[in-house]
């Protein structure tokens, strides 16, 4: 019998996670607790990285300029997941991609790349709880480095870095 011992922290976040996740793809019709989730994805990723409104680095002093577009600062990247309604249509959307994904390749790892990650990978985290490393894999992408820095603190404090490529 293998047992697995992980970090009661990371058990603690890996329900927290799975509850979140729950919320935010299937409670479409309850914009109270689709706000209430993604203000504690919010949370728990902030108290991971230390990325909240009150935070301070280089990197949020001013927007990213790029040939083709503008890369927003991490902490405006963070804010994003306060949008409850967007992150939860893009959670669903990228759900559901995943479970197409599986039919058409069964017994396959789904490869995901996540480009413009953000701090709080806010789009895979979550679907660490409803997937195994096994079924999924993400390459994490950002033009930030502190956003890929703050993303791999959250991946480890979870005990999720075997989600990531």
């Amino acid at each position: 019998m293998n047992i697995i011992h992980r970090p009661a922290i990371a058990d603690n976040h890996s329900l927290l996670l799975k509850q979140i996740a729950d919320d935010l793809l299937f409670q479409q019709e309850d914009d109270d607790r689709l706000s209430a989730a993604a203000t504690q994805l919010y949370s728990l990723c902030s108290s991971v990285t230390g990325i909240d409104e009150n935070s301070i680095h280089t990197d949020d002093l001013n927007e990213t300029r790029l040939p083709n577009g503008t890369a927003i600062t991490p902490k405006n990247a963070a804010r994003c997941v306060l949008d409850y309604s967007r992150t939860s249509k893009f959670l669903r959307g990228i759900h559901a991609a995943i479970v197409e994904a599986q039919k058409r390749f069964p017994n396959s790892t789904i490869e995901i790349l996540y480009a413009g990650c953000g701090p709080f990978a806010p789009l895979a985290v979550p679907l660490t709880s409803r997937f195994s490393s096994g079924e999924i894999q993400f390459t994490l992408l950002d033009i930030h480095k502190e956003s890929l820095d703050a993303a791999q603190r959250i991946f480890q404090a979870f005990g999720l870095t075997n989600f990531v490529r």
